[in-house]
C-alpha cells in the first residue's frame, strides 16, 4: 500500500526539473534500450512488443537509473507523466482515474533499485491508496516522484507524489 500527495519536493516550482519537450519519450527510451548489444534476445522481443502496443500514457524519466547495472541504486525516481491525447475539462474523477492508472507505473521497479543483485522473476502491485489535494489535468505534464524507503520480507513499501506547475495534486 502507498500514497500520493504533495507535489515536487515542496520547495516550489523553481526547484523542479523542466517538463519534457518531446511527447514520444517512452517509445524513445524503449528504442534506445532495445538496441543495447548486451540485452538478451527474450527481453529484446518483449520490448519490441511493448513498443508495438498503443500505450495510453507518455512517460519521461528524469535522470533514469542504469537499467543494466547490478549495483545497488537509490530507491527513488522522478518521471514526467501525462495521458496521451486530450481529456478535456470533464469530471475531475476522470482525471483522478487516469492519474491512478499512471501511478502504478514505477512502484516495483523503484523498490528493486537497491536490490539489483537478486534475480527477481515475478512482481505484482496489489493495491495502493491516493489522495488528491487540488484540481489538475492528467493530460498535462505532471512530475511524478516514486520512492521506496523500505523493502523486505518480499514486501516493498513504495510511496509517490505528483505535482504540476509546482502545486501538489
Amino acid at each position: 500500500s502507498s500514497s500520493a500527495g504533495a507535489g515536487g519536493n515542496g520547495e516550489g516550482a523553481g526547484s523542479l526539473p523542466p517538463p519534457p519537450l518531446d511527447a514520444g519519450a517512452l517509445t524513445s527510451l524503449l528504442r534506445i534500450v532495445s538496441r543495447n548489444p548486451n540485452l538478451a534476445e527474450k527481453y529484446r522481443r518483449h520490448l519490441n512488443k511493448i513498443q508495438a502496443e498503443d500505450v495510453p500514457i507518455d512517460i519521461k524519466p528524469v535522470n533514469p537509473p542504469d537499467i543494466f547495472s547490478t549495483e545497488q541504486q537509490e530507491p527513488k525516481q522522478l518521471f514526467w507523466v501525462r495521458a496521451r491525447g486530450y481529456i478535456g475539462d470533464t469530471d475531475m474523477k476522470v482525471h483522478c482515474c487516469v492519474a491512478a492508472y499512471i501511478s502504478d507505473y514505477a512502484f516495483l521497479g523503484t523498490a528493486l533499485l537497491p536490490h539489483r543483485q537478486y534475480n527477481v522473476k515475478f512482481m505484482v502491485s496489489l493495491d495502493h491508496s491516493m489522495w488528491f489535494h487540488a484540481p489538475f489535468r492528467a493530460d498535462h505534464w505532471m512530475l511524478y516522484e516514486c520512492e521506496s524507503p523500505w523493502a523486505g520480507e518480499s514486501c516493498p513499501v513504495p510511496g509517490h507524489q505528483a505535482g504540476t506547475r509546482g502545486l501538489a495534486v
